[in-house]
């Protein structure tokens, strides 16, 4: 049973997981949109290792995984602790060596932002990953074309024509050289 005076503590930490999970619930819904693959929600690793260790999503055949940097987006309680798993800084090792293990055992992690998520380019990134798993395992091997220019949309990448979505303008005689840049 709770005692009283837990209870404020208790409700800020359903607060917090309601805000966490309010990110991950609507990233889920646009994966599903956007019909990419549906990955496993809250799927543990390192298990055989004797630790135990969650990821936001995965796709453990991909070796893919997806975790939602919402915690430093949270507010702060009164005495100015942020909640969640990358709120503070011993949850910021804890996340560290979640993420160097992951790394360690074969893992790709994507980490995203509640900002990322609201304005698509989590999608986008997800996709860039999941794509990219057929694809040869050298950067720039194999490539064609279409792909790149997936890639300079999805990253923004800078100079790129299709990152703008407008090439560059040729200098003329009579005019200073300008590059047009359209984000969007």
């Amino acid at each position: 049973m709770t005692d009283r005076a837990e209870v404020p503590v208790t409700l800020e930490n359903l607060h917090a997981a309601a805000a966490r999970t309010k990110w991950e619930n609507r990233l889920h819904a646009e994966l599903r949109r956007s019909g990419l693959a549906t990955p496993d929600r809250e799927h543990y690793f390192a298990l055989a290792l004797g630790r135990s260790f969650r990821l936001d999503f995965a796709w453990p055949d991909r070796k893919l995984a997806v975790e939602v940097q919402g915690g430093g987006w949270m507010p702060a309680d009164k005495l100015g602790r942020r909640r969640g798993a990358h709120g503070g800084g011993e949850a910021l090792e804890r996340d560290c060596e979640k993420l160097a293990l992951a790394s360690a055992l074969g893992w790709r992690v994507v980490p995203v932002t509640p900002a990322q998520i609201k304005d698509g380019r989590a999608v986008r990134w997800i996709e860039a990953a999941l794509e990219r798993d057929g694809r040869a395992g050298i950067e720039g091997a194999g490539e064609d074309e279409g792909w790149r220019a997936r890639m300079c949309r999805a990253f923004a990448i800078k100079g790129s024509p299709a990152a703008w979505g407008v090439a560059p303008v040729e200098p003329t005689n009579d005019a200073a050289p300008v590059t047009a840049r359209v984000m969007g």
